[in-house]
């Protein structure tokens, strides 16, 4: 069923911040847009305080971005990459990329700038940089996470043994990293050739999911998803679907299982098959495959107790996993006549999402194009404003249950 949001919208500081009344099929709570525009970056990373109260931001570099009263903050940092050979419209450097991990107290924040040469350890109350952590044997961070007790942070990346960088060439690594002295403590030896890009975390500390992708384009080959014992040193499992696959954008596990979306490509001009795959990690068996509707951007997902909800470009997927159904795909970018008629823009497109602890709110940052944008045919593209949407999750499960 398509659900369109009913919106009514108070202007509120300069027309950035955007505050919505219940009414109809509303699910839209508020709505806030960084002040400047600047060079258009993938978001790569949304991570929510114990609390609530903060939502950090991995962009063009890390914002914190303050849920109650709406601002956003860039997060100074030590080891920043601005060699990019990029600028925003005002004129200063763009950093590189920027991942995000969190302390499960929210005491730190690890940032990694792609392209730098280490992780930074942010204290959260100061936002200042007293530590960083060098990512040396690696050249290049992929992902990185923190272990459920707060204790471990595992950082996967891939160095060339070579001076001629090359797949060949390519070995992949994770670093173990002992959070209270903040050193490496293990080095782990990943024997395959394709870069590791996604690291999840189980309940159990020592059992980590493992994501693996085909880099630099060609042709798709079958790459399995690996569980690692990070205690043993070794891969102990190894998950396959059943076709070739591309890895899109995000993965996790939870309570013994490893949920993951992956689309498979079809014959030229055919749409992309997509599907939501979840296994046991007990056995390695896939418990569950549920189909769904094709994807215009790289989605992510997040989990309430039988509820997974996937976004989409402008919208966002509800699905049943109980049921193994979609029941829902909610368009919270779609403009009410108000808007319409005063000529407010919303976001163009979603880029990440994340969900409160007590499952009430969606967090969801998209992008905001200065003008008409056609991926692949207008280079570069035009400067964006991120966008932070916050939707009311209750809503969204409403009717549902």
């Amino acid at each position: 069923m398509r659900y369109w949001p009913l919106t009514l919208v108070l202007p509120v500081i300069a027309g950035s911040i955007f505050l919505s009344e219940a009414a109809g099929a509303d699910v839209v709570i508020a709505e806030k847009a960084i002040d400047k525009w600047m060079y258009h970056g993938r978001v790569n990373k949304l991570v929510l305080s114990p609390d609530g109260k903060r939502l950090y931001i991995g962009w063009n570099g890390a914002y914190v971005f303050d849920t109650e009263q709406l601002t956003f903050k860039e997060i100074p940092v030590q080891a920043a990459n601005t060699n990019t050979g990029l600028q925003h419209p005002d004129g200063s450097p763009v950093r590189g990329h920027s991942n995000l991990a969190l302390t499960p107290d929210g005491k730190r924040l690890y940032v990694y700038d792609y392209g730098a040469s280490a992780i930074n350890v942010v204290d959260t109350q100061t936002l200042t940089t007293p530590k960083v952590i060098s990512i040396a044997p690696l050249e290049e961070v992929t992902d990185f996470i923190v272990s459920q007790d707060g204790r471990k942070l595992f950082v996967a990346g891939s160095h060339h043994l070579g001076r001629i960088r090359s797949e060949a060439n390519r070995t992949n690594k994770i670093l173990v990293v002992d959070t209270q002295a903040d050193r490496i403590e293990r080095v782990l030896d990943i024997d395959k050739q394709s870069v590791v890009w996604f690291l999840a975390a189980d309940d159990r500390p020592i059992i980590y999911g493992l994501v693996q992708g085909k880099p630099g384009g060609g042709p798709v080959v079958e790459q399995p998803d690996l569980v690692i014992d990070i205690d043993k040193g070794e891969i102990v499992r190894e998950l396959y679907l059943p076709k070739p696959k591309v890895r899109v954008k995000d993965s996790m596990v939870r309570g013994g299982y490893f949920y993951s979306i992956s689309f498979v490509d079809m014959t030229p001009g055919q749409s992309s098959e997509n599907m939501l795959s979840i296994f046991s990690l007990k056995d390695g068996s896939k418990l569950q495959e549920i189909g769904l509707p094709r994807f215009s951007f790289q989605p992510s997902f997040v989990f309430e107790d039988r509820w997974i909800y996937i976004m989409r470009k402008q919208s966002i997927l509800l699905v049943d996993v109980q049921n193994k159904k979609v029941v829902k795909d909610v368009d919270i970018y779609q403009p009410s006549l108000l808007q319409r008629l005063k000529g407010q823009k919303r976001p163009d497109y979603t880029e990440y999402m994340v969900l409160s602890k007590d499952g009430k709110r969606l967090y969801v940052a998209g992008l905001l194009f200065q003008k008409k944008w056609t991926p692949f045919f207008d280079v570069p593209p035009p400067p964006v404003k991120l966008v932070v949407t916050i939707v009311d999750a209750e809503k969204v499960r409403r009717d549902a249950e």
